[in-house]
């Protein structure tokens, strides 16, 4: 058990405020922030293509947002806000006087549990103290035994859909909602109810696993996108999942012989899975 707050110095946090700064954010972002009670959020920004652009966090202030976004993604996500903005009543402004801080067992004040999965645990918001209380292996971990991945660590903008990464299952988007950018590909695909590529989270015993290709029954099934020293993150072909689950000897990794065993995180139970073809 983990009591501490654990400061995620690998994340930017920016003010977005103004008169215009809801109705702004509401036509873009993919999570609906009007219709709800809440005061924090795990949104997307996407490309017109429907694919994800940078994920972020929003937190909701009395005049606006503070929005908490990884330090690699943060420079082009405020570019692109820049570019959306045209006449809009926004100002956006650098708060290098704040960080993020999470806590995976302990509520601390001015937290909120991770909207994502409330098995994350907690996030916030607060000033910078000056202290060093660091374990982002154990956060990390976390993610990915919850089978999250994040833009600007895991994967680069403009290559994924956020179905395939699972944004429909942890709360990040609304379908409900009016426009937002990226939208008609998004919902055409939530209309279909398959997915033909998700991430799923595996456990491996190989001493020199790398990122890379998965080949089954010789077909390539999809790319390892996160390894650590025994558990990684791939995507997969939704149709092939049963087969390289019951069968996680007949893997190959960038050709070689590997186990992989995957599995679907209890969240995430309520999926259905096509049959392979």
């Amino acid at each position: 058990m983990n009591n501490e707050i654990i400061q995620l110095d690998n994340r930017i946090v920016f003010s977005l405020n103004g008169k215009d700064s809801i109705d702004f954010l509401q036509s873009i972002v993919t999570i609906d922030l009007e219709n709800t009670k809440q005061d924090f959020f795990s949104s997307c920004l996407l490309t017109p293509q429907g694919k994800l652009f940078h994920h972020f966090f929003l937190f909701k202030q009395k005049d606006g947002f503070l929005l908490d976004v990884h330090h690699k993604s943060s420079e082009s996500l405020k570019e692109k806000i820049g570019f959306y903005k045209l006449m809009s009543n926004i100002n956006i402004e650098d708060r290098s006087d704040l960080e993020v801080i999470s806590s995976t067992e302990q509520i601390f004040p001015d937290m909120r549990l991770d909207p994502r999965n409330n098995n994350l645990g907690w996030r916030g918001i607060r000033k910078k103290t000056g202290q060093i209380t660091n374990n982002l292996n154990l956060y990390e971990t976390k993610k990915i035994s919850l089978c999250i991945v994040e833009d600007g660590e895991d994967i680069a903008p403009s290559e994924y859909f956020p179905m395939e990464l699972n944004y429909d299952i942890l709360n990040t988007i609304s379908f409900n909602k009016g426009c937002f950018i990226g939208q008609e590909v998004t919902s055409r695909m939530f209309r279909k109810g398959i997915v033909k590529k998700r991430i799923f989270p595996f456990r491996h015993e190989e001493q020199d696993i790398k990122k890379g290709e998965i080949h089954f029954e010789n077909k390539k099934i999809g790319q390892i996108i996160k390894v650590t020293q025994d558990n990684g993150i791939a995507l997969l072909r939704t149709d092939t999942f049963k087969s390289i689950k019951d069968h996680p000897n007949k893997v190959l990794v960038n050709g070689e012989k590997s186990t992989l065993i995957f599995s679907i995180p209890v969240s995430y139970t309520h999926l259905t899975l096509p049959t392979k073809r």
